[in-house]
């Protein structure tokens, strides 16, 4: 889809179309900030420039598979702008989509948990003196609870539907319709909560007037000096793409963008392992993150450490001609290729990722078949 089509062919980013605008936060540079999309701000909850606070990073470590995104600490907050200004025959953007690909991990100073905090996730004002919250309205226009639900106005969905969840990549979805009254939300696609309200209406404060704030929650409690450091100890924010449609999307299309953001995440995990396991993993299905491309990685090793190539090797040492060529036939690419790379340890399996670059040379099955010939 289109969604691929901007990242592959290097679009302007953010990418924006008459009734959408898509921001790519897979284009930077790691540790540093240079590649960020335009028309973005990141901010501190608590007032000021984010500038050090955030990053480029490549998130992941298992089996060295990982996926480029920005890391936000937890008291940053990003402000970006709606496609257009307007629409519903009101003075402001009263019809329109969100949706975050998001991870929520570990805070900064080596907390081993990430904290799950009752917080707000997008506001429609309250960033400065130019954009006062109106009278009454909520701290955020799209809150979280400490136990995942997504919503506001009280409704966060049901007990063991759809949850934001600690550790996991996920797409957050929340359509407004203030002329409808009507406000959904969804986690991957699948909806969280359905809030009918006489709060969300037309030119209210759903609407949003300028920009958007993402991750912004006006409670003085987020906003208190002290409370930086403790938010920044809880959380650590990492996110992908965020796109903003001038319309409310039906469930239909949520999942189908959920879909189209999910296989870029899947695509960027597989581009990570080495070049001879990537068709292997392409044609796998169940690859529902890149923590279970990672796992897949280390299976289609042991496979072959456990019960491919300690055979070869003994067929090698005893000559065996017809068996060896017959067991090599029945292989597929990406196992000749890791045992090639296997070096002969009585019992001990290989240590780390066989590295592609390196020539197989030394105790490994390739050198084995090299003296044998």
């Amino acid at each position: 889809g289109w969604v691929a089509q901007a990242r592959a062919d290097g679009w302007a980013n953010p990418k924006q179309m008459p009734s959408c605008i898509f921001y790519d936060f897979t284009r930077g540079r790691v540790q540093t900030r240079e590649g960020a999309p335009l028309k973005m701000e990141v901010r501190i909850c608590q007032g000021g420039d984010g500038g050090d606070k955030w990053r480029f990073a490549r998130q992941g470590k298992a089996a060295g598979i990982s996926v480029p995104c920005a890391k936000l600490d937890g008291s940053c907050y990003l402000l970006i702008h709606p496609p257009m200004r307007r629409n519903g025959n009101g003075l402001y953007l009263n019809q329109y989509t969100l949706t975050m690909q998001m991870r929520l991990g570990r805070g900064n100073d080596g907390n081993p948990d990430c904290v799950m905090l009752d917080r707000g996730l997008m506001a429609t004002a309250g960033w400065d003196e130019t954009s006062p919250p109106l009278e009454g309205a909520l701290n955020a226009q799209l809150l979280m609870t400490d136990s995942g639900g997504l919503g506001a106005h009280e409704v966060f969905g049901k007990e063991g539907g759809p949850r934001v969840k600690p550790e996991e990549w996920q797409t957050l979805t929340c359509t407004v319709d203030t002329v409808a009254g009507v406000m959904m939300t969804y986690v991957d696609g699948e909806v969280v909560a359905e809030i009918r309200s006489a709060e969300v209406c037309k030119d209210g404060q759903h609407a949003v007037r300028a920009r958007l704030a993402i991750f912004l929650d006006n409670d003085e409690e987020f906003k208190d000096s002290d409370a930086e450091q403790g938010m920044d100890m809880a959380v650590s924010t990492y996110l992908r793409y965020v796109t903003v449609h001038s319309r409310a999307l039906d469930a239909e299309q949520v999942r189908h963008e959920h879909h189209a953001l999910h296989a870029l995440l899947i695509s960027d995990a597989i581009d990570t392992a080495p070049t001879f396991l990537q068709q292997a993993l392409s044609s796998r299905q169940g690859l529902d993150s890149p923590s279970a491309v990672g796992r897949t990685v280390l299976a289609l090793l042991r496979e072959v450490q456990t019960a491919i190539a300690p055979q070869l090797w003994a067929n090698l040492y005893s000559r065996e001609e017809a068996e060896l060529t017959a067991r090599i036939e029945s292989l597929t690419e990406h196992q000749l290729a890791v045992a090639a790379r296997w070096r002969h340890r009585e019992g001990a399996a290989m240590s780390a990722l066989p590295d592609e670059h390196t020539p197989p040379y030394g105790e490994t099955l390739l050198h084995m078949a090299a003296y044998v010939g």
